[in-house]
């Protein structure tokens, strides 16, 4: 009679069922996760993204301490437990956090969603600023910082409807630099560049904040004056004249005898004007200064005087 020899059993594993205390512990991590990952939105920058998750991380395991660091550790400066977000690409940051115990597997998980929300807030960050750095290099003009000749013409535009609406006066301003080209002949384009830069300051800095400020082409300037009559307007005129006329003695006397003077054509804009009228009449104004002897400011109306 042949004999079954049977294998060994082995052992069953005991069954190791949750307890309602630890099904509390995991049901209240999970909603301290979700809170502290609703506080990350709130960063407007990347360095406040990481104060945050530094106080998400107190919050959701209290009595943890934890330092956002950069991705390279430091050599001989940290000890304790290490956490990097777990996405595709270079992490922005690392978790540092103090102390060599473990961190049980349900408390390291819930680290490590935060730091993948973290990272994914962090990558919108900085592409946000990627496209506002854009966005300023495509309106501003690459010299003096103000604004280009498209965007303030579209500025412009938009002023003249508003003042249509609104029945409110506007005004225009345009500046052009007396002799510019002699002074480039004579003392170099780097020298040009910084009057440039000097005046375009200067101009945003005697307009008001809700007034247009940009760079036409070339050492032309346009300046639009929303909520202005044209007597005020030829104020501001003849302030920003005397303003240059003062500064180029004071802060470029060494260019010579003859510091740089400007040129202005001053024009009201009427509700049914057009942008190309405007500019027309505005710029007619500022050749009548020119020829009146540079270093004034001249008037342009419509035809018959009215405004």
């Amino acid at each position: 009679m042949a004999h079954h020899i049977l294998p060994p059993t082995r052992p069953r594993a005991p069954r190791v069922r949750s307890s309602r205390a630890a099904r509390a512990t995991a049901a209240a991590l999970l909603a301290r996760l979700h809170a502290v990952v609703a506080t990350l939105p709130a960063a407007e920058t990347p360095r406040q993204l990481r104060a945050a998750l530094s106080a998400a991380v107190t919050t959701l395991l209290p009595g943890t301490t934890a330092r956002v660091a950069a991705v390279a550790p430091a050599r001989g400066r940290h000890s304790g437990q290490r956490l990097l977000p777990r996405g595709r690409g270079k992490a922005p940051f690392a978790l540092e956090l103090d102390g060599t115990t473990p961190l049980a597997a349900p408390q390291r998980l819930a680290l490590e969603l935060l730091l993948d929300a973290a990272a994914a807030i962090h990558a919108r960050l900085r592409a946000a600023a990627g496209a506002a750095l854009l966005r300023e290099e495509a309106e501003r003009d690459f010299l003096t910082g103000i604004f280009n000749r498209r965007l303030a013409l579209r500025l412009l535009e938009r002023e003249i409807r508003a003042a249509r609406r609104r029945h409110r006066p506007l005004a225009l301003v345009l500046v052009d630099l007396d002799n510019f080209k002699s002074f480039n002949d004579h003392h170099g384009h780097q020298a040009g560049d910084e009057v440039l830069r000097r005046l375009a300051r200067l101009f945003a800095a005697t307009a008001r904040t809700t007034d247009i400020v940009g760079r036409f082409g070339g050492e032309e300037f346009l300046i639009a004056l929303p909520d202005t009559s044209l007597e005020d307007a030829a104020l501001f005129a003849e302030r920003l004249r005397q303003a240059v006329e003062s500064y180029g003695k004071r802060e470029l006397a060494r260019y010579g005898d003859h510091p740089p003077t400007i040129s202005i054509g001053v024009c009201p804009i009427a509700p049914d004007d057009t942008l190309e009228a405007a500019i027309e009449r505005a710029d007619r104004a500022l050749y009548e200064s020119k020829s009146r002897g540079r270093n004034c400011f001249s008037l342009g109306l419509r035809k018959g005087g009215s405004t």
